[in-house]
């Protein structure tokens, strides 16, 4: 699958005429697909938001012109550029580009637990939800998903010795992928996400945020796990 993202929100993206300021150019957004789709080997999609600002909410227009491009399916945020990631969502908007196409609607926004999934679904009637920075220090969500759509809706914590060998595990991933140094820089803000919940964490955060080895961020972790839960 390729996926061409026309919801990035960040300025510097959107100065460029990219993501989600595509979404100010219909007409070059669809000529966009088009192309895409005409020489992809493999299904498109596209992911949106419900507009640039609340004055010019054109995703209905967009999932259209999507859908008549070839588009497979569409993914779908609940904002407006306007509003990055803060805001009410729009399950109406989102319902509405549901109602325009026949293609595949996932939506995505503030899915930060099951509950909040069985929301949007039955708000937006979409086909399915994505999960972004509600998986942030919190993988485990897409167990409790799963396990939602087999009608358990308890959310089950994980064991503490379960999150230090996700955690380490996800340390060691940085490392290798970015080298020491970075992939300890890019750990210390996923730490302060997995620390989540844990009591009287101030300190440690301050330590992981300062972590310049592997070692460490190691013993932040240890003694993450000696805090426990509040």
């Amino acid at each position: 699958m390729l996926e061409l993202n026309a919801a990035c929100p960040v300025t510097k993206v959107v100065k460029r005429g990219e993501g989600a300021g595509l979404l100010k150019e219909p007409p070059r957004l669809y000529r966009l697909l088009k192309t895409l789709v005409d020489v992809s080997p493999v299904p498109v999609t596209v992911k949106i938001r419900t507009g640039w600002d609340d004055k010019s909410i054109n995703a209905v227009e967009v999932a259209r012109l999507a859908e008549d491009a070839g588009i497979k399916a569409i993914f779908i945020h609940g904002r407006t550029r306007q509003q990055g990631y803060g805001g009410s969502i729009s399950y109406g908007t989102i319902r509405d580009v549901k109602q325009a196409v026949t293609i595949p609607i996932i939506a995505s926004g503030n899915i930060f637990s099951t509950r909040l999934a069985s929301h949007m679904f039955l708000e937006t009637g979409c086909d399915g939800v994505a999960v972004a920075r509600g998986a942030f220090g919190n993988p485990w969500i897409f167990r409790d998903l799963l396990r939602s759509e087999k009608g358990l809706h308890d959310e089950q914590k994980p064991e503490m010795d379960e999150v230090a060998r996700v955690m380490r595990k996800h340390l060691d991933s940085s490392i290798e992928e970015h080298g020491e140094r970075i992939g300890v820089i890019n750990f210390r803000k996923f730490f302060i996400w997995y620390s989540r919940g844990f009591s009287n964490v101030a300190p440690l955060r301050r330590g992981a945020l300062s972590a310049k080895t592997p070692q460490e961020m190691h013993l932040m972790i240890d003694r993450l796990m000696g805090k426990g839960r509040s």
